[in-house]
């Protein structure tokens, strides 16, 4: 480039063909927390708040849930059916975080809640046998049919938002879907 002269792209018609954003809103697997915590919490005799944070050597950590003592900590999987890879480690990663969590409350009953047998079952083999050994319960509440009806209605919209993202990008590319 020549001195003095400023770069400026022009617009890219590769930029124009990109796919819209994922489509994907897990919102309603977040608003699934608030039945989740109100059913574990009447089961434990506790209320937990969802908002708060515990500070570990300086850094922050925003666990699901914990209780007003900060006694309970909690991580919530919405996940319907069996876990694929990559949600089975975001549960370990999760176990990660409540065992942070367990270094400035030593104390601190650690719990991992699923909405869905299945998908409580998938953590298994030597991570069952992790979460055992470092005395993390896991939880499995059962959701009334309206909830339930919203995840799998979310779960539905993320298949469809990807596919048709999947779809503009492969026509974009000058593919056929």
């Amino acid at each position: 480039m020549a001195k003095g002269a400023s770069f400026a792209p022009k617009a890219s018609r590769r930029r124009d063909r990109r796919p819209p954003s994922h489509l994907s809103n897990a919102q309603a697997n977040l608003d699934a927390e608030v039945p989740v915590f109100d059913a574990l919490g009447k089961t434990l005799g506790v209320v937990f708040e969802q908002k708060a944070t515990i500070v570990l050597g300086g850094e922050k950590v925003k666990p699901d849930g914990v209780d007003a003592d900060r006694t309970v900590f909690v991580e919530v999987f919405t996940r319907l059916g069996k876990m694929k890879p990559g949600q089975r480690h975001k549960v370990s990663t999760d176990v990660l975080k409540l065992l942070a969590i367990r270094e400035v409350h030593p104390g601190a009953r650690l719990i991992l809640a699923f909405v869905d047998d299945e998908a409580a079952a998938s953590v298994s083999g030597w991570r069952a046998a992790t979460l055992a050994a470092n005395g993390i319960e896991i939880h499995t509440v059962q959701l009334d049919p309206a909830e339930r009806a919203k995840i799998e209605a979310a779960k539905a919209g993320q298949k469809k938002g990807m596919a048709g993202s999947l779809a503009l990008a492969a026509i974009g590319n000058g593919l056929r879907a």
